[in-house]
């Protein structure tokens, strides 16, 4: 017997409006951490260690952090009962870290486990960039600017190789409830 879920119980796409000032500041601070575990991880490019520091609070990221909380909310919804009782989650940021992909990096096949749930928020996205592919259920998220992607920590995701010469940077995290 096999038993399947619709893929929009699990994969959610949000967009931040008004994105431009936002992803300025995210980009900044991506590119002043120096890219301590560049090519170490699944992202075979640049990248942050796991724990960038980002004030949620802060009126630089704060509007990109409420959209990650609302969300959330939307999300866990989505996969109740539309008659069952109000949600009150608690979650913490378990990681943070940004990634910027040049030409010729990709991020190998992965999951985010012990991550509960992952999400990834798209600061530059050049035309013609190559998806974000969900292996397991033969999905592909092709981003634009400002898209806020979320999914659970233990669906796999890769990014093939990157060939243009403008830069892709993202945001991503993982969340624990």
């Amino acid at each position: 017997m096999n038993i399947t879920f619709p893929l929009t119980r699990f994969v959610r796409e949000y967009h931040l409006d008004n994105h431009e000032e936002v992803n300025a500041h995210l980009i900044e601070a991506i590119r002043a951490e120096g890219g301590t575990n560049s090519h170490l991880s699944n992202v075979k490019g640049y990248m942050t260690g796991w724990k960038l520091a980002l004030n949620p609070e802060s009126k630089k990221y704060k509007p990109l952090f409420d959209l990650i909380h609302s969300s959330l909310y939307t999300s866990f919804m989505n996969l109740i009962d539309k008659d069952g009782y109000p949600l009150k989650i608690q979650y913490s940021m378990d990681a943070l870290w940004g990634a910027i992909y040049g030409s010729g990096d990709w991020c190998d096949k992965h999951v985010h486990m012990p991550g509960q749930m992952s999400w990834i928020y798209y600061c530059q996205v050049p035309e013609g960039s190559p998806p974000l592919k969900f292996d397991d259920i033969d999905y592909e998220f092709y981003p634009e600017v400002g898209d806020l992607i979320m999914f659970p920590g233990w669906l796999n995701h890769s990014v093939p190789i990157y060939d243009l010469q403008e830069e892709r940077i993202v945001l991503a995290g993982n969340i624990k409830f």
